[in-house]
């Protein structure tokens, strides 16, 4: 298998392993992403506004749901401009329960026809649904696992199955449910929903099939842990300039300040898909001139 990000056959381009689930083996399999067949992205955004009718947020846990404003304001600003008139900005949990009721899409978008799908709780961590008669954008954020899992653990054992809170964050990590959140939700399956024996019973989880769906062209993601490059790469893929008050609010702070610290190891699957998907995130913030983009001063 060869995946490759946009169209023209360059040279230079990343390599790396994939270990691609089956029903019957783990095959190895080759991809590459190129760097310059991505979208020149400088004279105009990748997408314009106009273009933009139906998103999909996918709200994964413990990764960023503060996204949801960059991407809300950056489609309605007459929503932003309303927001700021009332002088309420970073006073106020503005989440999509907020926002949505508030300013109506067709009332204060761009476009009068902007739909996000699940409504009306977008936010609420629905999976990853194919249409392949819709055209449709993804948004999302990642987060390296060994990060999101720790959050979720500090944030009450988040979705555990445990009948006690005493677990340790190992313990933690080895519940079947808890494992691989974002790879399943990418696949069209709920993060920690199912008990144990319905994990067992769903199979495996296609790596390979995860990493192509994120390399597709109106599948948009970043890094939490590259908050700052991820919104320049949010603002060259569909315009605006990056808005420190709306782009870095944290609408809803962690318990544990700083990174994992710990030692535990992560013998998931998630762990290899994530390595996966990185090469394509690096190669379209190279396109864009994102990398190493920082926080730009409110």
């Amino acid at each position: 298998m060869k995946l490759v990000v946009g169209n023209a056959t360059d040279a230079t381009s990343t390599k790396y392993a994939s270990t691609a689930s089956t029903s019957n083996s783990l095959a190895v399999q080759e991809i590459t992403v190129t760097q310059s067949t991505l979208p020149d992205f400088e004279a105009a955004p990748l997408f314009h506004q106009s273009a933009v009718h139906r998103i999909y947020w996918m709200h994964v846990q413990k990764t960023g749901g503060s996204f949801f404003m960059a991407i809300f304001f950056r489609f309605c600003p007459d929503a932003l401009i309303a927001e700021r008139k009332e002088g309420k900005l970073r006073k106020i949990y503005l989440n999509e329960e907020v926002l949505l009721p508030k300013y109506p899409p067709e009332k204060w978008c761009y476009n009068k026809d902007l739909m996000f799908y699940n409504m009306p709780s977008p936010g609420y961590h629905h999976p990853y649904v194919a249409r392949p008669n819709e055209e449709f954008f993804t948004m999302t954020m990642f987060r390296k696992p060994i990060e999101r899992l720790w959050s979720a653990y500090n944030f009450g054992r988040h979705g555990s199955w445990q009948p006690t809170s005493n677990s340790t964050f190992e313990e933690y990590t080895q519940e079947p449910n808890i494992c691989n959140c974002q790879l399943k939700m990418v696949l069209g399956r709920h993060c920690h929903k199912q008990g144990p024996q319905q994990v067992k019973q769903m199979g495996p989880l296609n790596i390979s099939l995860a990493i192509e769906r994120v390399s597709q062209p109106r599948f948009f993601f970043g890094i939490t842990g590259r908050w700052a490059e991820s919104m320049c790469l949010f603002h060259r893929w569909f315009g605006g300039k990056v808005l420190p008050d709306i782009d870095f609010f944290n609408i809803r702070k962690g318990f544990v300040p700083g990174g994992y610290q710990g030692n535990v190891v992560l013998d998931h699957d998630e762990v290899e898909w994530f390595e996966g998907i990185m090469p394509i995130f690096e190669a379209r913030l190279r396109a864009a001139n994102c990398v190493s983009f920082v926080q730009p001063e409110s």
